[in-house]
């Protein structure tokens, strides 16, 4: 879905800007576009502002271009489920022209800038933080906090982070980070993630290709059962990963595979919970031997160990390769068909199952 918010009204610069919003729904044959009740003051130049939870912000703007005539100083937040707008604080500064609004790592929104050629020539900024990072008694929210995850994402990818905080998470977000001028930012987008949640790591599924995330920076944001995001991550997405490399953090679960990059081999984490290893004529020459233990996934974690767990989060096998000296590890799948860990390039752990 796309909304769009304020502007002149039929291109004309010279008359007062709208107050209008509609949303396009784009995921049917033909795009379908629906009038929405409208905002609480007539914006040109108004700053839209994607939100983790999946709100949108609106500041800045005035009735007329450019000028201080009607100026919107208060901020009003989109709602998606209600598709309404409700008000919220205020700003003593007009944010028109050039003006800037930018979602941060924080959650908050940097807001600057505007006003130039004239009558303002803003060269300062405001950080706004919006409802969600504050509790009932204005207090500031308990939020969660990602721990372990990859800087490097890759369509479709389960990703296994690691987070510590009040609550469990409710919810998973990505964003595009921002780039942002003349306030239009045409690259936003909030993709909601998949993810099931395993004790203190949570296995989120990265969007599915290019056509709903295309390859570039994003935030990752994990929200607890009020709402409150944690700080976010950010990550490359769409850089291609080696198909035969688990790096640290990098998980498989139910069908994922490791492939040789001859083509040859195959690591495949099982329905059944087995992790096991195939030749190029479907023989299985490795496994770990956790079939029907109720195993959910294989994870390389940041400790060097890779590790089967249950979906209690309690590891049913591992590489034993956990500490100091292996932190940092990956799995690899070689064209020779042996599965090694290695750090720095030196070999810590290896199935034997070399030259099949």
């Amino acid at each position: 879905m796309i909304i769009q918010v304020g502007g002149s009204r039929a291109g004309n610069l010279g008359a007062r800007a709208s107050d209008g919003a509609i949303h396009v729904d784009i995921n049917g044959a033909a795009p379908v576009v629906t009038q929405m009740t409208p905002m609480a003051f007539d914006r040109i130049w108004v700053s839209a502002t994607v939100l983790p939870n999946g709100e949108v912000l609106m500041t800045g703007g005035s009735a007329y271009d450019n000028q201080l005539q009607d100026t919107a100083l208060t901020a009003e937040m989109w709602n998606p489920t209600t598709k309404t707008f409700r008000p919220l604080a205020s700003t003593p500064i007009a944010r028109m022209y050039h003006s800037t609004s930018l979602l941060l790592p924080d959650a908050t929104v940097l807001i600057g800038g505007g006003g130039a050629p004239g009558p303002l020539i803003n060269l300062n900024a405001e950080i706004y933080s919006p409802p969600y990072l504050f509790d009932a008694n204005g207090n500031a929210a308990a939020r969660l906090t990602i721990g372990r995850s990859t800087s490097r994402e890759d369509y479709n990818h389960l990703s296994n982070i690691s987070w510590t905080g009040a609550g469990t998470v409710a919810k998973a977000a990505m964003i595009r980070t921002g780039a942002v001028t003349h306030s239009n930012d045409m690259e936003q987008r909030f993709i909601p993630l998949n993810f099931v949640v395993r004790g203190n790591t949570v296995d989120v599924r990265m969007p599915a290709n290019a056509n709903l995330a295309p390859p570039g920076y994003y935030h990752i944001f994990l929200l607890n059962a009020a709402g409150v995001p944690s700080v976010s991550k950010i990550v490359s997405l769409g850089v291609a990963r080696e198909k035969n490399v688990l790096l640290p953090g990098d998980a498989l679960s139910g069908g994922d595979s490791l492939v040789s990059p001859d083509g040859r081999h195959k690591l495949t984490f099982q329905a059944d919970g087995n992790l096991a290893l195939y030749t190029g004529n479907n023989q299985a020459i490795w496994a770990s031997g956790t079939f029907n233990k109720g195993g959910v996934k294989a994870v390389m974690q940041a400790d060097g160990n890779l590790v089967i767990y249950n979906q209690a989060n309690q590891a049913l096998w591992s590489s034993g390769t956990f500490g100091a000296q292996f932190a940092g590890g990956k799995l690899v799948l070689q064209n020779d068909s042996n599965l090694v860990i290695y750090k720095d390039g030196k070999a810590y752990w290896a199935s034997n199952t070399c030259c099949r």
